[in-house]
């Protein structure tokens, strides 16, 4: 369980205060992609433009969870600065080999996350700013084991599976080549991003007009895609121990704080709790059970949409349906060990305050993905009211107690939303 925020002095200055809070939140929780960034720090004077990125995003992320507009408008300013010195250094051609650039295109990421509720295109400026970098970069500097660079790829695809398009040849390239801290997120990460692209052709299968080949070549792309399922279901049979689930058993609140009780006595909450030895595994195991889940969607959107009438589907629309109940399923489970819960309550955080961002992070693509899946036509005439709207108030609460302002996104297109806070009050 991570340690309670430090007790703050009044004397302490707002920068202190906003990096004592994201320390709390994303660096100190587990090792990860930030676990560098004092050493990085170390090195910058305090005019650098790793030094603005950082400032940036800790006073974002102050705004989101202590609701600070002090905070918001100096980072508003921080993250202007961030912008003028990250362009002359990406027009210097020995600057821009620094390690610290994609640093700084991590933070520039993660403050549109914590302060942008538009689709406005900004964060797909940064997906777009990392390919440069990383492009212009010597080889040998793709060896140097940095993990946020490896999750930066991760995030790329991400967003390529998400939209819908096709991944560029060169971050395939990347993947090979840049080491990731265990060889099983490496395939993960190749599996998902062939993904990307067998869902990119099966939906522009689904919504292209009929010509002469196109269920020939449909057909393709569906068989490619269930080998794809096989081989996900394969990544998942083939984890090591201590990289697995450990135990699934019936929710209690008995011992459970208000706000936690609450969130999971919501109609559609889980009533199962699954475990594992680390929250790395819960996080993989839940990126892979929503890449399946995408992929599952787009097999039966085909389906349904194109005339495939000369071979017998029937079996697959029924497994692709029941795979997709059990995957979400298997999400729920997961969440509340991914937020710090425990199966009985009686060692759950006292306030949300206390959950740390990054086990936000950790678990908001699965969650959205889940929420999409119910959103759909297919899973909504099986009448799954109770579970989405679970979803939806999942992703209220991170926007609301984690200050992720890019939920708003994810929600758009839904009919009933209300903030957590409103939830929590009935």
């Amino acid at each position: 369980m991570a340690a309670r925020p430090l007790p703050i002095d009044a004397g302490v200055s707002l920068y202190e205060k906003a990096y004592r809070r994201f320390n709390y939140d994303f660096i100190s929780p587990f090792p990860g992609a930030l676990s560098r960034l004092p050493q990085l720090l170390f090195g910058n004077p305090p005019d650098s433009c790793l030094c603005s990125a950082v400032a940036a995003v800790a006073y974002a992320n102050y705004h989101g969870r202590c609701q600070s507009e002090e905070a918001k408008e100096a980072g508003n300013v921080s993250y202007g600065e961030t912008l003028q010195k990250f362009a002359a250094a990406m027009a210097d051609p020995i600057e821009v080999q620094r390690d610290d650039n994609l640093m700084v295109i991590f933070l520039m990421s993660m403050y549109e996350m914590l302060t942008s509720s538009k689709r406005d295109g900004s964060y797909l400026a940064h997906m777009h700013g990392t390919q440069s970098v990383i492009a212009q970069r010597d080889g040998a500097t793709l060896q140097d084991g940095n993990n946020h660079l490896a999750l930066l790829c991760t995030h790329m695809i991400v967003w390529y599976i998400t939209d819908l398009k096709i991944p560029p040849a060169h971050l395939a390239s990347w993947v090979q080549q840049i080491p990731f801290d265990s060889p099983m997120k490496k395939k993960l990460t190749d599996l998902m991003s062939t993904t990307a692209v067998i869902c990119t052709r099966l939906n522009e299968r689904a919504n292209r007009t009929p010509g002469p080949n196109s269920v020939d070549s449909g057909l393709v792309d569906l068989d490619e895609a269930l080998r794809m399922e096989s081989q996900l279901q394969e990544w998942s049979a083939s984890l090591p121990t201590g990289w697995r689930p450990v135990d699934r058993k019936p929710l209690s609140h008995t011992d459970r704080p208000d706000w936690s009780k609450k969130l999971l006595t919501i109609p559609g909450a889980p009533d199962h709790f699954r475990t594992y030895d680390n929250p790395s595994a819960a996080s993989d195991w839940n990126m892979c059970r929503a890449i399946r889940i995408r992929l599952w969607i787009q097999v039966l959107n085909f389906l349904f949409q194109c005339d495939v009438s000369r071979i017998d589907v029937s079996e697959i629309k029924v497994r692709g349906l029941s795979q997709l109940v059990t995957l979400i399923d298997e999400i729920a489970e997961t969440i509340p060990y991914s937020i710090n819960l425990s199966q009985d309550g009686s060692s759950d955080p006292k306030s949300p305050q206390d959950v740390p961002g990054l086990f936000a992070y950790c678990i908001l693509w699965s969650t959205y993905t889940s929420f999409v899946a119910y959103q759909s036509t297919l899973m909504k005439e099986h009448g799954y009211r109770h579970r989405v709207m679970w979803f939806g108030a999942m992703l209220r609460f991170l926007r609301d107690t984690t200050g992720i302002a890019k939920v708003d996104v994810m929600l758009e297109h839904n009919p009933t939303q209300v903030s957590y806070s409103n939830i929590i009050e009935h």
